[in-house]
């Protein structure tokens, strides 16, 4: 490199300058940059994609005819703003309408237990929307998806619109199942999302795969303990009075 008169740099034919990159050096900045900005694209879409939140539930096993309640829980750490879930019953090796969700008494689409929404481990306690807003309504339902009674829908947000703070154990909502013909029925989620704030107005899907258990067992009605006492007394006395026939002949 030479100096011109003025003192500034003065370069030779063929030489860089020193103030000029060359294009391999450009070339490596452009590398650098488009790697970073991969990075940066790979963690914004971690963090649109929300945390691994998951729904929890219960199995359980009823006897035809009888009813049994599960819990559902919100199984993530991952802060909320509203939640909306379709729950379905599908048969796994039962038949179709063997399992339902207990409906109100006498009336159609209410079901039986009002979801927990003033509970203190509910997902939004202290700050539910349904409850403060409607606090005599209920917020879910009972519809026919497959069958009827085959499917609960219940949805609720904050009331303030700020997250709902989670500890990856609160309570979503208590279902009530009736077994109505002996088989195994799952747990399916339909048409389900949830929120929070880092991605308001973009909520994200719930499916399957974040669903864990909600495997329910309908058993066959057998006759209870005192049933089988007294068929054994009447068939005793029967045997008793036959064999005394025989001893007068």
């Amino acid at each position: 490199m030479l100096l011109n008169r003025s003192g500034k740099a003065k370069t030779r034919k063929g030489e860089s300058s020193p103030h000029t990159s060359s294009p391999l050096h450009v070339r490596g900045h452009l590398t650098s940059g488009f790697i970073a900005f991969c990075f940066l694209l790979s963690g914004l879409h971690q963090a649109n994609a929300g945390p691994a939140g998951l729904l929890s539930a219960d199995d359980l096993t009823v006897p035809a005819g009888a009813s049994g309640t599960i819990s559902i829980l919100w199984s993530s750490t991952q802060s909320l703003t509203y939640l909306n879930t379709q729950f379905v019953l599908r048969a796994v090796t039962g038949t179709a309408g063997g399992a339902t969700f207990t409906e109100g008494l006498g009336l159609p689409g209410e079901p039986l237990l009002f979801p927990p929404i003033n509970d203190s481990n509910y997902v939004f306690y202290g700050d539910s929307s349904s409850f403060i807003s409607f606090p005599a309504s209920n917020p879910a339902s009972v519809t026919m998806d497959a069958w009827a009674g085959d499917s609960y829908i219940l949805a609720d947000a904050t009331d303030s619109g700020l997250d709902a703070l989670q500890s990856g154990s609160e309570l979503w909502t208590s279902l009530s199942i009736t077994g109505v013909a002996a088989g195994t029925y799952q747990l399916h989620l339909l048409n389900s999302e949830y929120e929070y704030t880092v991605i308001a107005g973009a909520a994200l899907p719930l499916t399957d795969a974040d669903l864990t258990g909600g495997l329910i067992t309908v058993t066959s009605t057998v006759p209870e303990s005192s049933g089988f006492a007294a068929v054994s007394l009447v068939l005793g006395a029967a045997c008793l009075i036959r064999c005394r026939r025989a001893r007068v002949a």
